[in-house]
């Protein structure tokens, strides 16, 4: 997996209102605007935040883009997320 190609996703979607709109409801059509593996693709579709942070996906951009697609009251679930990953 490419870390710049995923890193590239999250920053379009967080810095695109129209594209996080469109990745809330469509998450498929946003994504397969890019040249996406397989795997890039499972990934970014299911936000998986414990496979992000193992492959070193930068965490401040993953917490900015969780939050253009789920806003401010989805930070919750995304703290609950990130500790639960197992060091």
């Amino acid at each position: 997996m490419s870390v710049y190609t995923i890193e590239r996703v999250l920053w379009d979607l967080q810095d695109s209102d129209e594209k996080a709109a469109l990745y809330r409801e469509q998450p498929n059509e946003i994504l397969n605007q890019y040249n996406l593996t397989t795997d890039e693709h499972s990934l970014l579709s299911d936000m998986d935040i414990e496979s992000m942070v193992s492959l070193g996906i930068d965490q401040m951009l993953m917490f900015m883009t969780w939050q253009a697609i789920n806003g401010p009251q989805g930070s919750p679930e995304y703290m609950q997320r990130l500790n639960s990953i197992k060091s």
